[in-house]
């Protein structure tokens, strides 16, 4: 193979930057001319990446007459002059040929074989010399060559794949060599070759068991071939499905997840793939369960993991077609597994159920964590969601599920207040006419560029609504020639499918589309798209969900969705509040005593995050200490014993508040007055004096009440959440 020697940079007149190669002798032109033809034929992608060296800022497809700055460059000149040279070296070969063949008995016409090359050197130079007219020098050779690939590599694969198989068997006996035994693998020395090599596929896999260090390293390697990268992929593909048949435990299967680390969040491209992003998942959910301290937190995650194998079993569909055959095997491999695998969480649950009513004999169905409280597959009743019935049926007539008009919605809400719990409810809660679709807007933030984030999108709009409807094939390269017309047609694809039903397209967190276009990886075109949604689709709504308002962010926001209505999220009503800290669920026992339950609310003034962190840690302690009703209920006492755990539990949520949702430090001076304060409240005169600047008052003022932290009552000032009071005490304390 062909190692290019170090390269200086040169800066000529008029800064015009070049390569140059040291040391170039007639020894070194003749010998790269004598290499040229296997360079040619076996590595045309390094071929052009010399030749583009001799001007690195054109363009790959560079010509004589678009490199014209550089005719005045001497280096330039001498790489073209280098390059020439060695194109006649290499037309030694045609003499050497005929030579062979004439003394094998062919009758040979020298002349008309002389005339040929002097003709091939003529034309190649006129089209070099054209520059313009002609492709140019790289894009020249490389067209010129083009047709000869094609046929040179079928006729050498024969020989070829006695390579190959010499390397397997090589790899197979001294793996130890690898990397020194894989030089001579076509793969390795051989850019051009498209056809497969099945011996090396199995050997790579015996590799990896004996050596994976090594065979890591040639897989990167291959990795990166035009042609042959896929063999790479399926070898670690089969490699995790054979690690999958392995497992036998609860132990083996959460440690599975480990196998899958070469899987990367853009790449979905087929069944087999999505199926391994399915098992991985599982791995994962039953990992959180072996390494939960709660057993009824560890019987929540082997339920979700059983209905992930559940759902994974259900949506198994095995692709048509001799193209997808590979993909069929592997698919056809991994069915077994799940089956498998659902056994050894079934068992696992059986267990962590008999932990739970030994150890926690009050259930811990609160959720602590933040996490959204998702209703799927549970029954209404088993939810801990509770309340919002206005807002609901706000909802259900903007979205045209009544006789209102169809309106664009931005769910609005501080953190933590439940707008993702509340659209993960919309489907049992808006009727069989209204088809949402959650697009968690984290999901895609981290893609380049707006193909990734709109083919993302489609993605999981397809996802969502695939149980009930019939989504339209992604074709990923329509999305890359121009992302948004084909992001528009797949949705007038979908239009077709919905029969009458209004799809409902649920964006969380909003905001990242902003970050993206700031980011410069987005730019204003994805306003304009969900303007043409809005205005133009009649069976589509759009619904955004937040914690910014319109004019909190740019004003594209504003101008691009000028009709948009806000819904604000707020605190509980008292109900709802006593409702969710009492019955939870339907059969949750009666535990708290009625002053208990009227200082939950009080402390948290009906936040829901907070009210289901508090009593998650209540029913931590009635289960620590034994405790359970009728002999003992939850008291006054053991909530505010419980309040420092919550503070400390919940501290990253505080910590936001705190940091990034204050807004300024004038917001924060307002706050730390108020929660030092003998009665918990300031007057506005006393505010007046934390900051001679009476307009940063103003509008830290403004901020804070719209954001809910302080509550005003006339003359006096208080923070609205008497746990939030407690945190900024601390925090401020010295």
């Amino acid at each position: 193979p062909y190692h290019p020697r170090p390269a200086r940079e040169r800066v000529a007149v008029g800064g015009v930057r070049v390569q140059q190669h040291e040391n170039t002798t007639m020894r070194d032109i003749i010998i790269d001319g004598l290499r040229l033809p296997f360079k040619l034929i076996f590595q045309p992608e390094t071929f052009r990446r010399e030749v583009h060296a001799l001007a690195p800022d054109l363009s790959d497809d560079y010509s004589l007459l678009g490199a014209r700055r550089y005719w005045r460059n001497p280096d330039f000149w001498r790489g073209i002059g280098k390059l020439v040279l060695q194109w006649l070296v290499a037309l030694i070969y045609v003499p050497v040929i005929v030579f062979g063949l004439q003394q094998l008995g062919y009758q040979v016409n020298w002349v008309s074989v002389m005339r040929g090359v002097a003709g091939g050197v003529a034309l190649g130079v006129a089209l070099g010399v054209a520059g313009g007219v002609a492709v140019g020098v790289a894009g020249g050779v490389a067209w010129g060559v083009s047709a000869v690939l094609i046929t040179s590599h079928l006729i050498f694969y024969p020989l070829q794949l006695i390579n190959a198989w010499w390397v397997a068997w090589r790899l197979r006996q001294y793996p130890q060599q690898a990397p020194s035994i894989w030089r001579y693998a076509p793969i390795a020395w051989d850019e051009a070759q498209w056809l497969p090599f099945p011996a090396l596929f199995d050997a790579l896999k015996q590799l990896y068991r004996t050596n994976q260090a090594q065979a890591e390293a040639i897989l990167a390697q291959v990795a990166t071939h035009r042609y042959q990268n896929w063999l790479a992929r399926w070898v670690r593909l089969d490699l995790a499905a054979d690690d999958a048949q392995q497992v036998r435990s609860v132990h083996s299967l959460a440690a599975f997840s480990r196998s899958l680390g070469f899987l990367r969040n853009d790449d979905r491209e087929n069944h087999a793939i999505q199926l391994l992003y399915q098992m991985r998942q599982i791995s994962h959910e039953t990992r959180s369960g072996n390494e939960s301290d709660s057993a009824t937190n560890k019987v929540r995650r082997y339920k979700d993991a059983l209905q992930a194998v559940d759902t994974t079993l259900f949506n198994l569909r095995e692709p048509q077609g001799w193209k997808v055959r590979r993909e069929r095997a592997l698919l056809r491999k991994l069915r077994p597994v799940l089956g498998t695998w659902r056994s050894i969480i079934a068992e696992a649950l059986q267990q962590a159920h008999a932990e739970q009513q030994r150890l926690e004999p009050i259930p811990q169905v609160y959720v602590g964590d933040g996490k959204p409280i998702n209703p799927e597959g549970r029954r209404d009743e088993d939810v801990p969601f509770k309340g919002r019935a206005a807002l609901f049926r706000q909802l259900e007539l903007a979205v045209g599920g009544g006789q209102g008009e169809r309106q664009t919605l931005l769910l609005y809400g501080t953190r933590r207040s439940g707008k993702t719990s509340i659209l993960r409810q919309l489907p049992r809660r808006l009727g069989t006419r209204c088809l949402p679709a959650f697009l968690d807007g984290q999901a895609f933030s981290s893609a380049n560029n707006e193909i990734g984030v709109l083919q993302r999108m489609a993605e999981l709009i397809s996802h969502e609504v695939q149980p009930k409807l019939k989504a339209p094939p992604i074709e990923s390269r329509e999305f890359e020639r121009d992302a948004y017309p084909a992001f528009g047609r797949w949705l007038d694809q979908l239009e077709q499918h919905l029969n009458g039903q209004t799809l409902l397209l649920c964006l969380d967190e909003f905001e990242s589309l902003e970050e993206s276009i700031s980011a410069g990886r987005l730019d204003k075109r994805i306003l304009d798209l969900i303007r043409s949604i809005v205005q133009h689709r009649q069976q589509i709504s759009v619904l955004l969900a937040g914690s910014h308002q319109f004019d909190e962010l740019e004003p594209r926001w504003s101008s691009a969705l000028i009709n948009t209505r806000t819904l604000r999220i707020s605190f509980l009503d008292q109900a709802d509040a006593r409702e969710l800290i009492v019955k939870p669920i339907a059969d949750f026992p009666e535990m708290y005593q009625p002053e208990a339950v009227e200082l939950i609310a009080q402390l948290t003034h009906c936040q829901p995050y907070l009210i289901q962190s508090l009593c998650t840690e209540l029913v931590n302690r009635m289960n620590q200490q034994r405790r359970q009703p009728p002999a003992s209920y939850v008291t006054t006492d053991d909530v505010e014993a419980v309040i420092p755990t919550v503070l400390e539990r919940s501290k990253n949520y505080f910590d936001d508040l705190w940091r990034e949702q204050t807004g300024s430090s004038t917001a924060q001076r307002i706050l730390e007055a108020i929660a030092h304060s003998p009665q918990l409240h300031c007057t506005v005169a006393t505010i007046r004096t934390l900051d001679p600047d009476t307009t940063k008052l103003r509008e830290a003022l403004n901020l804070l009440q719209r954001r809910e932290f302080i509550t005003r009552n006339g003359n006096e000032i208080q923070i609205t959440v008497p746990l939030v009071a407690e945190y900024v005490r601390q925090v401020t304390t010295l």
